[in-house]
C-alpha cells in the first residue's frame, strides 16, 4: 500500500493507528506482516512507536510478523532500532523474532541485520530448544540454508 494512503487515513482519524482489531493488530502489525515499503513502516513508526512493542494475540511484535513475512533489511532495521527489547520477546510459540526469520528462510541480509541488532539471540533457545542455528541445519528445504548458517556462525 502507498503510503499516501496511509497518511490519508490517519489524517481522517488520528486515532485509528492506535487501535487494534479483535485480534490484537493494530496498523503496523499489519503493515509488518504484509511486507510493506520501508516508507510506510517509517511513517508508522514515527507516528506511534509504542506500536513497535505491541502484542497481538499470538504475543507476536510487529518484528516477529516482519521476520514471518521475509521482509527486508531495511524494514528489519527500523523496527530493531524502534523497539530493540523486541528481539528478546518470544511469542506464543516461544521464538524470538530470529527464529522466525530462520524459520522462514530469510534472506542472510536479514539475519545479518537481526544478529547486528541483538548478538546475544544467536545462542537464546526457542520452546523446541533449538539456536537459531540448531534451526538452520535441521528445517529441510531452505534455499538460503548456507548464507543463513554463514551468518550464524561468523
Amino acid at each position: 500500500m502507498d503510503v499516501s494512503v496511509i497518511k490519508s487515513l490517519h489524517a481522517a482519524y488520528k486515532k485509528g493507528i492506535t487501535k487494534s482489531d479483535k485480534h490484537g493488530w493494530i496498523p503496523l502489525h499489519l503493515a509488518s506482516y504484509h511486507k510493506s515499503s520501508l516508507e510506510v513502516i517509517d511513517f508508522l513508526l514515527e507516528t506511534y512507536p509504542k506500536g513497535a512493542g505491541s502484542l497481538n494475540e499470538f504475543k507476536c511484535l510487529p518484528i516477529h510478523l516482519a521476520c514471518e513475512a521475509g521482509a527486508e533489511a531495511d524494514v528489519l532495521k527500523a523496527l530493531c532500532q524502534t523497539f530493540p527489547d523486541g528481539l528478546y520477546k518470544k511469542n506464543m510459540w516461544n521464538n524470538l523474532p530470529i527464529h522466525r526469520a530462520v524459520y522462514q528462510d530469510m534472506s542472510a541480509e536479514g539475519i545479518q541485520v537481526l544478529k547486528d541488532c541483538c548478538p546475544n539471540s544467536l545462542c537464546l533457545e526457542n520452546g523446541d530448544g533449538d539456536t537459531p542455528i540448531d534451526i538452520a541445519r535441521k528445517v529441510e528445504g531452505l534455499k538460503n540454508r548456507e548464507g543463513i548458517i554463514r551468518v550464524l556462525s561468523s
